[in-house]
């Protein structure tokens, strides 16, 4: 699976963009045409982008139906990695997050390590080959060379309150943030 574009779709723009940014830029680097777009970008224009490797985050039901059917269709390769991290099959969203259409539909599976990666092997074995335990884009920024990225703006808020600890509790309820 060879291409010149890659799109990486984003959802939630604040817990995304970041990490996607990140993956794009080693993308440039490596000569491909990366595009970072809204989730609902893609799902809107698919039909009309020249074929590439659509990256996205889930591989659920609704997903197959929103980009990956008419992708495949187009030629398209269909990459990932589940944003949610979900490990354990008796999570009680994870055969959603993982749907045999989406598994099926998609060429390569990255995943959040070994335990993730055995526990799909075992639920879907002719997937095998494609699952591939990587480790997520997101934590890539909490390494050394990605720790410093919020350095400047991390000061400028340490000098108006103090030391902070951040914790992302972003929840989504009836479809909008919560408070």
């Amino acid at each position: 699976m060879t291409s010149d574009y890659l799109y990486l779709s984003t959802e939630v723009y604040a817990r995304e963009f970041d990490s996607k940014l990140l993956l794009g830029l080693f993308a440039l680097k490596s000569g491909m045409r990366t595009i970072v777009g809204e989730d609902i970008f893609f799902t809107r224009n698919i039909d009309r982008l020249p074929r590439g490797i659509f990256f996205d985050k889930s591989f659920s039901k609704i997903h197959y139906h929103k980009h990956f059917k008419v992708a495949n269709q187009r030629g398209f390769g269909i990459v990932g990695i589940d944003e949610e991290g979900c490990n354990n099959y008796k999570c009680p969203y994870f055969f959603r997050r993982f749907h045999k259409l989406g598994i099926q539909s998609s060429n390569i599976i990255f995943t959040w390590g070994p335990y993730q990666c055995e526990t799909l092997r075992s639920l879907y074995p002719d997937a095998r080959e494609k699952l591939i335990p990587s480790g997520s884009q997101r934590w890539d920024l909490l390494r050394e060379g990605g720790i410093d990225f919020y350095s400047k703006k991390a000061d400028a808020i340490r000098k108006i309150f103090g030391p902070f600890l951040l914790v992302n509790l972003n929840r989504i309820v009836n479809g909008k943030p919560a408070a």
